[in-house]
C-alpha cells in the first residue's frame, strides 16, 4: 500500500465519461459504475457540460451544431428531426436554451425531440420537446407551469409556432 498523507494533497476527484454518438451504451451504465464507488465517493455532483467549436466552414458549422444537439437531446426519427431544423434553422438557438431551462426544471430527465404532424393537415408539423420524468403527475404538471411561467412563455414568439414542449411519464 502506498504512503498515507497527514493532509492528502487531492481535495476533490472528477470523473468524466464521454461517449460518441453512435457507440453501443445506455444511460444505466454510469449508475452501474457509480454503485461500485459510491461507498469510496460519496459525495456526487452532476455538471452538464455544453461543448461547442467554432468553425468558419458552414458545412463543419452545421455539423458542429447537430453533434451537439444530439449530445443534449435523443432524437426520434433522427432524418426527419435533422430535415426540420434544416428547414426551420431558427429553432437550433431555442433548442440549445431550451435544454438548459429544462435542467433547471426537471433535472437528470430525458429530453427527446420528435416531429410531430397533424395527421388532418399534413402540411402543419411541429417539433415537439418530449421531457420524460418519473415525477408524479401533479408534481410534473406544477414543475411545468413554472417553466412555462419563469421562461417558455417569454420564449415562445422565437419558436415561430413550429415548436412545443411536453412532458412524458415512465
Amino acid at each position: 500500500m502506498g504512503k498515507r498523507y497527514k493532509n492528502p494533497p487531492i481535495a476533490e476527484a472528477i470523473c468524466e465519461f464521454q461517449f460518441e454518438l453512435n457507440s453501443p451504451w445506455d444511460l444505466v451504465m454510469p449508475g452501474l459504475v457509480y454503485e461500485q464507488v459510491k461507498r469510496t465517493f460519496p459525495k456526487r455532483h452532476q455538471v452538464k457540460v455544453l461543448d461547442v467549436g467554432v468553425s468558419a466552414d458552414p458545412e463543419e458549422v452545421e455539423k458542429q451544431v447537430r453533434t451537439t444537439l444530439e449530445r443534449l437531446y435523443t432524437f426520434r426519427e433522427r432524418e426527419e428531426v435533422l430535415w426540420f431544423l434544416e428547414r426551420y434553422p431558427f429553432l437550433v438557438s431555442l433548442l440549445l436554451d431550451a435544454y438548459k431551462e429544462i435542467g433547471n426544471y426537471f433535472p437528470y430527465s430525458q429530453v427527446f425531440l420528435e416531429v410531430i404532424t397533424d395527421p388532418e393537415a399534413t402540411e402543419d408539423s411541429q417539433l415537439v420537446i418530449f421531457i420524460a420524468t418519473n415525477l408524479a403527475p401533479d408534481k410534473a404538471d406544477d414543475r411545468l407551469e413554472r417553466f412555462d411561467e419563469d421562461w417558455w412563455l417569454d420564449a415562445l414568439d422565437r419558436a415561430q409556432g413550429k415548436l412545443c414542449i411536453d412532458m412524458e411519464f415512465r
